[in-house]
């Protein structure tokens, strides 16, 4: 990558050039600055950010009225990263020399000084239209100069160094001993090498490579000139039989401080031990359900069809569970069921089990589940597989009790299927989010207290009656059955039901125990009774205080005066919202403001 080196002349700079000028004289640029700082460059500067080395000019002249040239040496034991470059008039150690032109960038690195090395630097300034020509000199240092002209002069030469080795030369040496080894001579488990040049002592840097002229069956040493030390594996452990194959090529290394020679490969009884232990394949599980974490060293980097695992769950599984390795995305657990489909997999803590992935799903690989199975004892609630004499039995039996005195109260998933108890103070309760989970999940709930149930967000209750609300009440001494139909919540028995929920023309229960009142009852029969004031002619036109669904079927009265009286009904005016009725007294004769009690009855 290549950096476009512009200076730009600073402000300073301008003013010191003009001011030259207008004296007749020229700005001599003097020194030249590397820096380690970054930064957008304004043409504010005074100074370097980060300023390291500075330098006189060796060289320099005016190309033209436009441009000029200038050389310069870095030399001596720093080592900093070069971000900024600065040309001075003056040395910048020396008060009253100004920082003429500056180069710099918000990010990045132009090049680096290392130590010991000379680093030169030429760089041609393309000055500006507005500064006058004649105005910016170079004053070269003649030290630099002369340095900087032996420098060049030994580096026009063909071979500056004949005292060392070419690069060329070191390439071809490597590129004719690349491969090359020497054949071992064995007796029994000894090994033993004739290196060219002989070694007669070994060192931290012995290696070479052999090839095996037999194969091992044991603890084996080898001899390379320096006499024979133990031929280990590349963990300092014994070769184990067979791990140097007859004709195979091994490439060792002299370990000082075991006093033994290492091969630098992985052996045989090594990767067998790896295999049997699975150390790349076994793994345990981060995260909870329904969302398990796998993290294999090393790390796979893509999904491929037949990658298996050897996995402990850390934690249980809900039956919609997904594992993610090496965080390449989740993928769906599946277990094959009797029948040989995918099913959601059965998952405890703490399980082992070979997981594969099928290029879709991973699989759990454990035995397929049985068809038939052993009943577990009454009222197990562990984990086990039920068989159907056990759910047939177990029907009607609840699997837990939960009592709740203290709200709100946010249920589980995992408590599905409990009996709730709401034991004292107003008590909330939040039902869970049932998304995905089966239709049918019920749970039974219980108030000693006045209680508000909510659905979760968008999953309504639907107590029969108000076609699904965001959450219901329940009153003091209230049970109520909700089932899960899979978008709502559904009162399916319980007090609540009675009272609240829709029966004929309302709830199968419901009353009103006022002095114009009713009374449902569960066969659909309807009470009601009321009072009422007799005009002059004797008569009251009496209004139920809730329509009869089908018919009012008779009304009787009574009333509240001394005396004998009687109540008729007009004929005719009876319907399923009223009824005209007269009272008479013994003498048959009527009168208003006689207070009368009537009852009727219906369905």
């Amino acid at each position: 990558m290549s950096v476009a080196l512009q200076f730009k002349l600073t402000q300073t700079g301008q003013v010191a050039v003009w001011n030259a000028n207008n004296t007749g004289t020229s700005l001599n640029l003097t020194h030249i600055q590397f820096g380690s700082g970054n930064r957008v460059v304004s043409g504010t500067e005074t100074a370097l950010l980060s300023p390291q080395q500075a330098v006189a000019i060796a060289a320099g002249f005016s190309v033209s009225s436009s441009q000029i040239r200038m050389s310069a040496i870095f030399s001596g034991n720093q080592n900093y990263v070069i971000r900024e470059v600065g040309l001075w008039a003056g040395d910048p150690a020396v008060a009253g020399s100004k920082l003429v032109g500056y180069w710099s960038q918000a990010s990045g690195d132009l090049a680096m000084k290392s130590p010991g090395v000379d680093f030169i630097f030429s760089h041609d300034m393309v000055l500006d239209a507005a500064v006058p020509a004649g105005s910016l000199t170079i004053l070269a240092d003649n030290a630099q100069s002369a340095m900087l002209a032996m420098i060049t002069a030994h580096e026009a030469k063909a071979d500056p160094h004949p005292q060392y080795t070419t690069g060329a030369e070191v390439n071809a040496l490597i590129e004719a001993r690349v491969g090359d080894y020497v054949t071992s001579i064995n007796v029994g488990n000894a090994y033993t090498v004739a290196l060219d040049p002989v070694v007669t002592a070994y060192t931290a840097k012995t290696a070479f490579a052999f090839k095996a002229s037999a194969a091992n069956t044991g603890a084996t040493t080898l001899n390379a000139g320096g006499g024979a030390k133990a031929l280990v594996r590349e963990d300092g452990t014994a070769m184990q039989a067979g791990d140097i194959p007859s004709g195979a090529v091994v490439t060792v290394v002299f370990d000082i401080a075991t006093d033994a020679f290492r091969s630098t490969e992985i052996v045989a009884s090594q990767i067998a031990a790896a295999i049997q232990a699975q150390t790349y394949t076994a793994f345990a599980t981060s995260g909870v359900a329904p969302t398990f974490t796998l993290t294999p060293s090393p790390a796979i980097t893509a999904y491929a069809a037949g990658q298996r695992f050897r996995v402990k769950f850390g934690a249980a599984g809900n039956g919609a569970d997904t594992l993610n390795v090496s965080g390449l995305g989740a993928k769906s657990l599946k277990q094959y069921d009797a029948t040989g489909a995918k099913a959601a997999p059965v998952i405890a803590t703490n399980q082992l089990v070979d997981v594969e992935y099928d290029g879709a799903e991973f699989v759990l690989l454990d035995p397929l589940p049985s068809a038939t199975g052993s009943t577990p004892a009454q009222f197990d609630n562990s984990t086990k597989l039920a068989s159907t004499a056990f759910v047939q039995r177990a029907l009607g039996n609840i699997q837990g009790l939960i009592v709740i005195s203290s709200t709100p109260y946010n249920m589980n998933v995992a408590q599905l299927g409990s009996a709730v108890y709401f034991a004292g103070g107003s008590s909330v309760f939040n039902l869970p989010n049932m998304a995905g989970l089966p239709v049918g999940s019920m749970v039974y709930l219980s108030a000693n207290v006045a209680t508000t149930v909510n659905g979760y967000a968008g999953q309504p209750i639907d107590n029969r009656s108000n076609g699904g609300a965001a959450s219901i009440v329940m009153a003091p001494q209230d049970d109520l059955f909700l089932a899960w139909t899979g978008g709502t919540w559904l009162a399916v028995g319980g007090s609540f039901v009675l009272r609240a929920g829709s029966g004929i023309s309302g709830a199968l229960f419901g009353s009103s125990k006022s002095t114009q009142g009713y009374q449902r009852l569960p066969s659909g029969l309807l009470l009601q009774w009321g009072t009422g004031v007799t005009a002059a002619d004797g008569s009251i036109v009496v209004i139920f205080p809730i329509a009869f669904p089908n018919a009012c079927v008779g009304i009787q009265g009574t009333h509240s005066g001394t005396g004998p009286a009687g109540m008729i009904e007009v004929f005719g005016t009876r319907t399923t919202t009223g009824v005209t009725v007269k009272t008479f007294n013994h003498l048959a004769q009527v009168s208003s403001g006689w207070l009368v009690s009537w009852f009727a009855i219906g369905y």
